[in-house]
């Protein structure tokens, strides 16, 4: 199948199958490469969905397309957060997620019209990325170890924090020029964005292995809905910062 690469450790070596309770192993009616691929197919249309949406309120009026942003904003904050928590929500809470990502996107494009060539510039190369990095895992070029997922946790933690102190930076007036230079340089920009990308790959592979892991266990095919949120989730990430490295190429290009 796609998915299958050389693996590490063996499935269950997988903290994240590790950590699923007894109920989700199954003898029948496990999860499938293709029901994982089938549901992350519905989650990114749902991302197209949502930016459709927003051309069409846009013909209706302005107010509509404002209330739209409002609620697929709060959607955007708040529906992940219960994924996580409550994942047999994933069906629900995840295309509410993605059409509320879709949406925001479309209203870049639709407040911005230049805009649009770049977004679907930055969705070919989030393509081209994902499809390279799945040949490579499936071949065995690229492994997952546990030193590998170590290292994203240490990114993830560490983009984390650093985004919190600038948010802090940007507060408090004394350090606020600290946090300007950091938002309105563009080369720091484009370092920050080249960085983001590379550990969104690095996210990717382990969503690959993650999805090797639950199919190779013999999870139950309830779990195929949070998998595939969660690769779905990385993959639009990708998307994201490599949209925000091209505006900012842009940016830079115009000034």
């Amino acid at each position: 199948m796609a998915f299958m690469g050389s693996g590490t450790g063996g499935a269950l070596s997988n903290p994240f199958v590790k950590n699923l309770t007894k109920e989700n192993l199954a003898q029948t009616n496990c999860a499938t490469y293709g029901g994982i691929i089938a549901k992350c197919t519905f989650f990114i249309a749902m991302v197209i969905l949502g930016a459709a949406l927003s051309f069409v309120l846009d013909a209706v009026s302005p107010t509509a397309l404002l209330i739209g942003a409002a609620i697929c904003g709060i959607c955007f904050l708040i529906c992940p957060f219960i994924t996580i928590f409550a994942r047999r929500t994933a069906p629900v809470t995840g295309s509410l997620t993605f059409i509320s990502l879709g949406y925001l996107v479309g209203l870049i494009a639709v407040l911005v019209p230049e805009y649009r060539g770049i977004i679907l510039l930055a969705a070919g190369i989030t393509v081209a990325i994902v499809f390279s990095l799945q040949i490579l895992f499936a071949a065995g070029v690229i492994r997952v170890t546990a030193k590998l997922r170590s290292v994203v946790c240490t990114c993830l933690l560490t983009m984390l924090l650093s985004g919190l102190l600038l948010f802090v930076f940007a507060l408090i007036p004394a350090l606020r020029p600290v946090y300007l230079v950091v938002a309105t340089n563009p080369v720091i920009c484009i370092a920050i964005s080249l960085i983001y990308i590379v550990i969104a790959c690095m996210c990717l592979l382990s969503d690959f292995y993650t999805v090797q892991s639950v199919v190779e266990g013999g999870l139950n095919k309830s779990c195929e809905w949070f998998v595939a949120y969660s690769l779905s989730y990385t993959i639009v990430w990708l998307f994201m910062e490599v949209l925000d490295l091209l505006l900012t190429i842009k940016r830079l290009s115009d000034d």
